[in-house]
């Protein structure tokens, strides 16, 4: 399973002095049919994630993004082999 941040929120990590290397977490991902909520110390966030099933607007959202991304991806990909293959070109 993927998830990713979820963009509307704000999504910190917190270091606190008294706390070390141990920062209080919020964050909430976003997967293909599920939204998880962590707002606990990192220490011990597996114990404290919370589950929601996302709407089907969500869903949509969600897949709509992710065919958004891997659309920039590709088109990044493109780009960057078109311009390996110019400076290739130059340099002969």
């Amino acid at each position: 399973m993927q998830v990713r941040l979820k963009r509307e929120h704000l999504n910190i990590a917190r270091f606190e002095p008294d706390y070390g290397l141990d920062p209080m977490l919020d964050l909430t991902l976003v997967g293909s049919e599920r939204q998880y909520r962590i707002h606990h110390r990192a220490s011990n966030w597996r114990d404290f994630i919370e589950q929601d099933t996302l709407s089907p607007i969500e869903v949509d959202d969600t897949a709509l993004c992710h065919l958004v991304l891997t659309h920039e991806i590709n088109q990044s990909r493109a780009f960057s082999m078109t311009r390996q293959q110019l400076q290739s070109s130059h340099n002969d």
